[in-house]
């Protein structure tokens, strides 16, 4: 019983937060004194220069052969999708949700099958997350976007 009223109270708050933050969202996270819309212009732009010149992921120090490359091509693509979404989610948990999300598309991504029987699977590493993930952010950047 007990057990019962502290997983309703936890739905409860979760739900005020929600509101609460998806309420007033635009002035907590993008006041009108902030530049943060300007820096975040900027970096696009920083972005898009990587797309133009032709950055991969070999630039970034992640070593794939083409067949891993071919592999994680489908990740790469959910992870894009997952970042996007993103955009259209207010509250702290909804967007940590998809975080957390993008992180196990990412790691399940970097899983690489054994090539020949009776070798282990290549297992993701902490050092190609990031690389990945800033890859990923950066191609996804679409070029018609003003800057």
């Amino acid at each position: 019983m007990r057990g019962e009223a502290h997983v309703k109270r936890q739905l409860w708050e979760e739900e005020i937060e929600q509101r609460v933050t998806t309420t007033i969202y635009n002035r907590i996270f993008a006041p009108n004194a902030s530049d943060d819309a300007e820096r975040d212009l900027k970096l696009q732009g920083k972005l898009k220069a990587l797309i133009v010149v032709g950055v991969g992921l070999e630039h970034l120090g992640v070593e794939l052969n083409e067949r891993e490359k071919e592999l994680l091509k489908p990740s790469i693509e959910a992870v894009g999708r997952e970042l996007h979404a993103l955009d259209n989610v207010k509250s702290p948990r909804e967007k940590l949700e998809i975080l957390v999300g993008v992180h196990k598309i990412l790691v399940d991504g970097l899983t690489f099958p054994p090539t020949v029987e009776g070798e282990s699977a290549t297992s993701s590493s902490a050092d190609l997350l990031l690389p990945v993930l800033i890859y990923r952010y950066a191609s996804f950047v679409e070029l018609s976007e003003p800057v």
